[in-house]
């Protein structure tokens, strides 16, 4: 617990630095596609579904080629069915799907050089704490709610590259962001094994500058 409370100081510093911004900040809208994966043990066959991904956030203009990003995001991780080691035998041929549902806040570095006009390459690297309000699994075709048996918290580090493009004052974001969580996701139904998320988001975003004064 206390590295979840450490990644939320990190982020609401990020966001503090960041109403300090030079120009005016960028508000947008972001969505996409989550590629879910895991890195887990015990399990036999593991397989994941992607799912959507949405959320709101902020950037701001640090130096010429220097931004910081922040946000909030829905995102969601599935898997396919579940079927345990042979030498697993509690219980015998169990098989299952998984589905967490998290809010995520996140505080991201942005390095971005153009192109061409218009037209700016950037790669960023920060972290995301995020919260697990929903969590269930389907056994014998019926969906279980399991959140009580699941972790909470999670957070950890994220990293991507992208493009984005300026058409007027609107900036659009097409981008692959990486993330790992630290926090291993059940911890009341070790039969299923270790199960620590990972994945990458694709996101298209759309911000248009705004003035808070």
């Amino acid at each position: 617990m206390k590295k979840i409370y450490l990644l939320v100081v990190l982020a609401f510093i990020c966001l503090k630095i960041s109403v300090k911004a030079q120009d005016l900040p960028n508000f947008g809208l972001s969505g996409g596609y989550t590629y879910p994966s895991g890195v887990y043990t015990d399990i036999h066959d593991f397989t994941y579904k992607p799912v959507y991904n949405g959320g709101i956030f902020a950037e701001f203009d640090r130096l010429d080629h220097l931004f910081i990003n922040t946000g909030f995001m829905f995102s969601q991780e599935e898997t396919g069915p579940i079927v345990l080691k042979p030498e697993v035998k509690d219980p015998k041929d169990f098989a299952s799907n998984m589905m967490f549902e998290y809010v995520d806040i996140y505080g991201r570095m942005k390095w971005s050089y153009q192109i061409v006009k218009h037209i700016n390459f950037y790669y960023t690297a920060g972290l995301y704490a995020g919260y697990l309000f929903y969590g269930s699994y389907t056994n014998d075709n019926k969906t279980i709610y399991a959140t009580s048996n699941m972790h909470r918290a999670n957070g950890g580090p994220q990293g991507g590259i992208g493009l984005n493009f300026q058409i007027s004052k609107i900036k659009i974001d097409i981008g692959a962001i990486g993330e790992y969580g630290f926090f291993y996701t059940v911890k009341d139904l070790p039969y299923r094994g270790t199960i620590y998320a990972a994945g990458v988001l694709t996101t298209i975003g759309i911000s248009y500058p705004l003035d808070l004064e």
